[in-house]
């Protein structure tokens, strides 16, 4: 046989006595022992985390040993260790490395235990501190100084549908409803879980979007709507409606005969989704009342008004109905 450097020319006619000289020439002797030798592929074992297979060829001189997947993760965990425990960033010092699985995370990752100035402790990921050093702070803080909802005992005040609403909307609203102190005092507390706001007659009005109390129905019916406007009877209906101007491409309103920019038209279902008099929706009858033909393109200002009608009537005639 050739020897190079201790090893074989040809890795795969290496003997025990041969890959476990192999592992002492690269200083790996002192945890690492190769078992068996079955063609191609080496059995070894790690004194500390058992036994692990490896491609013969590693035991080379030029290649390297594979170490146990373990042992990979522990040293790149000390690593870490050593590089980050007791520096400070953003204020927060930080005082253990771990991994997530060993503290009980699901995730399998690594995270990073600080202590800031303010008093607090908390846990963070460390590609967070790794990859986004600007939102490694506090979360305990965080958790006191987001939005402009005022504060009850030095605490900001917990989010609500209102303001998570008036966060979405607040670039298209009018500049004294741009504070949301002034927004809730205009229009209250978001009456519906689904809902929306529109303008009628310049006033802010909440509009119902769910068309059941069934909490099911609700999401088939959002699903339907959102599937509906890819259909060939949307887009019919919107280019039917079409009109090429001197200032370019318009949409006739059906009810006012104005047009309009295709981005303030929209598609309304001249026999509302959800019925005025209240009777019940079924499975199948929300789908013959979303995918219809009976249709036509309306302006926002006319739709608003229409959607405000319609409302007024279900009220009318839900009150009718208790009496």
């Amino acid at each position: 046989m050739i020897y190079r450097g201790n090893c074989l020319k040809k890795p795969d006619k290496h003997t025990l006595d041969t890959a476990n000289e192999s592992l002492k020439n690269k200083g790996l002797d002192s945890f690492l022992t190769v078992v068996s030798i079955h063609g191609t592929d080496a059995i070894l074992a790690d004194s500390m985390y058992g036994e692990y297979r490896v491609d013969i060829k590693s035991f080379s001189a030029s290649a390297q040993v594979p170490l146990h997947r373990t042992r990979k993760h522990r040293s790149k965990m000390d690593a870490k260790k050593i590089k980050y425990v007791g520096i400070h960033i953003n204020g927060l010092k930080i005082t253990d490395l771990f991994y997530g699985p060993d503290r009980g995370y699901k995730n399998r990752s690594f995270y990073l235990e600080y202590q800031g100035a303010c008093g607090h402790t908390g846990v963070a990921s460390y590609a967070t501190m790794t990859k986004h050093k600007k939102t490694f702070i506090c979360q305990s803080c965080a958790k006191t100084n987001h939005g402009s909802r005022g504060k009850e005992d030095g605490t900001r005040i917990k989010r609500t549908s209102t303001y998570n609403h008036w966060i979405k909307i607040k670039d298209t609203l009018p500049e004294e409803l741009k504070d949301f102190t002034n927004f809730k005092d205009a229009v209250g507390e978001k009456p519906f879980k689904i809902a929306d706001l529109r303008f009628v007659d310049g006033k802010p009005v909440w509009v119902n979007l769910q068309i059941s109390d069934d909490y099911e129905l609700n999401l088939m019916a959002s699903a339907l709507r959102q599937a509906f406007r890819y259909s060939k009877i949307y887009k019919d209906c919107v280019e039917a409606s079409r009109i090429e101007t001197e200032e370019g491409t318009r949409y006739k309103c059906a009810i006012c005969a104005d047009v309009a920019k295709r981005a303030d038209i929209q598609v309304d279902h001249i026999n509302p989704v959800s019925p005025i008099d209240g009777s019940r929706l079924d499975k199948d009858t929300l789908i013959d009342r979303v995918w219809t033909t009976n249709i036509q393109i309306l302006d926002k200002k006319c739709h608003n008004q229409k959607s405000s009608i319609e409302n007024a009537e279900r009220r009318r005639l839900k009150k009718e109905a208790k009496k």
